[in-house]
């Protein structure tokens, strides 16, 4: 199933407050449903902001189940960006359109970028 990464800003730290309940009631639900596989805040940022890995068939139920979350749904939620993910490397490679090959074998799939093409390379 495609992993997508969600990020947002909460930068009503009041009404952060009032919904936080319902919002980690929430939370919790979608790790029951093993919807949601991360969550958690931006650590330093200098306002509230979340993190979610989310497990979705694709954008548009991702989107669906986004707003369900009381965060959004009572609009505490700021500059939501959603990106689909692809867990080449790490626990869930078995999600992977490499799911389990090995760097050779994704290599020759994908090839070898030329050194000359490479965006830090520079011609001395």
């Amino acid at each position: 199933m495609p992993i997508f990464y969600v990020h947002y800003t909460h930068p009503d730290e009041a009404l952060w407050r009032v919904h936080l309940e319902s919002h980690l009631r929430w939370i919790e639900d979608q790790v029951c449903n093993e919807t949601l596989r991360i969550s958690g805040p931006t650590v330093g940022a200098s306002v509230r902001e979340g993190n979610l890995l989310m497990a979705a068939q694709d954008r548009t139920e991702l989107r669906a189940l986004l707003d369900t979350d009381p965060f959004v749904h009572q609009g505490v939620v700021g500059n939501l960006t959603i990106r689909q993910i692809d867990p080449v490397f790490g626990l869930w490679n078995d999600e992977s359109s490499f799911a389990g090959l090995t760097v050779d074998e994704i290599l020759e799939d994908v090839g070898p970028r030329p050194l000359d093409s490479h965006p830090r390379s520079t011609t001395l």
